[in-house]
């Protein structure tokens, strides 16, 4: 997240992303909260996020100082998760 926060203004994404990631940082700037993200746990601590990536790149572009709710979910067999 933190990577594709710093370059949102020199790498154009598909379906116009950029431009959500922007509105978004801009309403989070003005006070607007959303939903949680939602994360799987992985290993040594490490959450893997499932949903929220375009949040999440906002959040990051707009510095947030702020702590950002997660669900983290987890189960024994996620690392036979195609995605994980």
């Amino acid at each position: 997240m933190l990577d594709g926060a710093a370059n949102i203004n020199s790498v154009v994404l598909p379906n116009q992303t950029n431009d959500l990631i922007r509105t978004i940082a801009a309403q989070v700037r003005d006070g607007k909260k959303y939903a949680e993200l939602i994360g799987v746990a992985g290993e040594d601590c490490d959450v893997i996020l499932v949903e929220g990536h375009v949040r999440a790149t906002a959040y990051a572009f707009v510095q947030m100082p702020e702590q950002v709710e997660c669900i983290v979910g987890s189960s024994p067999g996620m690392r036979n998760w195609p995605l994980y």
